[in-house]
């Protein structure tokens, strides 16, 4: 399967953190493509469980065709992405399929959708080649003999045939089981940019993580039925890791996309319907929910304030209540600020309001002492 990971910023393009485990065999394409410990140990494993009459080398072969269609779905991600100037760290392989790692996951549907849908566009146009091939084999054959001999086991061509219809149809599989609308596989992204031109990103993100959990609860469900009729294979095994993985990378996504929103994470606190969250620990004090939160979401900075008020200058100064008196918002220091600005946090306490605080950090001018600011400008002074 395919899958996408965002590195964060912070890391250079050349300090950032190798996949656990992982090691380079080369790049592709400008792209450095590594291999995860565990991939190898797959391919001696299966190479040794082979049957006794097939040889191993032959195994060892179908295994690598395999996961060179993978290696080339990743790539038709990665590619696209960069078209959309997104910078692609690297391409890791491993056991489950592959993973290419982008500096970010643009929040944009249009982005969102041609880098997703890169990647089963390559297998199926590899399928369509690979068909091709395999009938031109055909045919050559019928020019000089039996066609009928290609698909005969020692026949001269049988082998070539044999692996060209083994990539017809691993592209085939490839591309269409990555289309399921199982978030944060490619068809769960597609879901997520349809999704995301009609509601904001994190409830986007939302249906289509909870539309994956169900997707990935029915084959897990499969794979126990799999299991009790036909025993425990490596095609069982296979089957309930991915419907694991779809749950946790899902989950991991959702939790990284409330939290780039200033939303708590884990959704629903404490009877909190908007995801919100604020408090201290350690004598620090944090909130899920501030200044990056989306205008008029239940705990976002400015929410409460008109739009039009963002770019008067005036607003960015405190106004004096209508008798002129100014009242103490914190008891516990004794401050004074407008009523106004002092709203709850949740923990029964008042917390001096997040867009009053945006209005003091823009705030260029000289603080007025037992005054209201001035509105002629005379005091807009460097202080």
């Amino acid at each position: 399967m395919s899958a996408r990971g965002s590195v964060p910023k912070i890391f250079g393009p050349s300090k950032v953190p190798r996949v656990f485990g992982s090691f380079s065999i080369g790049r592709l394409a400008g792209i450095q493509v590594r291999v995860h410990w565990m991939f190898p140990a797959m391919v001696v494993l299966f190479a040794t469980a082979a049957p006794p009459d097939e040889p191993w080398y032959l195994t060892v072969a179908t295994v690598l065709l395999m996961f060179t269609c993978v290696l080339l779905h990743e790539l038709g991600h990665s590619l696209v992405a960069r078209r959309f100037g997104i910078r692609v760290y690297d391409i890791t392989l491993w056991p489950l399929g592959g993973m290419a790692r982008m500096d970010h996951i643009p929040e944009q549907s249009k982005v969102e959708a041609a880098v997703a849908i890169a990647g089963p566009a390559v297998n199926f146009v590899l399928a369509v080649l690979g068909t091709l091939a395999v009938g031109l084999g055909v045919l050559w054959q019928t020019a000089h003999g039996d066609w009928r001999t290609v698909f005969r086991e020692g026949e001269p061509g049988h082998l070539g045939t044999t692996f060209g219809v083994l990539f017809v149809v691993y592209n085939l599989v490839l591309g269409t089981f990555n289309l399921l609308p199982a978030f944060p596989m490619d068809g769960g992204r597609v879901l997520r940019a349809v999704l995301g031109r009609f509601h904001d990103w994190v409830r986007a993100t939302e249906i289509a993580v909870r539309v994956g959990r169900w997707i990935a609860f029915a084959m897990f469900a499969f794979g126990i039925w799999l299991w009790i009729r036909s025993g425990f294979d490596g095609g069982v095994f296979s089957l309930l890791a991915i419907a694991l993985f779809i749950g946790w990378a899902g989950a991991r996504e959702l939790w990284a996309v409330r939290l780039r929103h200033g939303r708590f994470p884990f959704g629903n606190f404490a009877g909190n319907p908007g995801g919100n969250f604020a408090g201290s620990f350690g004598g620090v004090r944090f909130q899920f929910g501030g200044a990056s939160a989306p205008r008029g979401a239940p705990g976002a900075a400015g929410a409460h304030a008109p739009r039009e008020a963002e770019h008067d200058p005036r607003a960015t100064r405190a106004e004096p209540e209508a008798d002129g008196r100014s009242a103490p918002g914190d008891p516990s220091t004794g401050a004074r600020r407008p009523l106004g600005d002092w709203k709850p946090d949740g923990f029964g306490h008042d917390r001096l309001d997040d867009d009053a605080v945006a209005r003091l950090e823009r705030f260029k001018g000289r603080l007025g002492q037992g005054r209201a600011p001035s509105r002629d400008g005379d005091d807009a002074q460097d202080g």
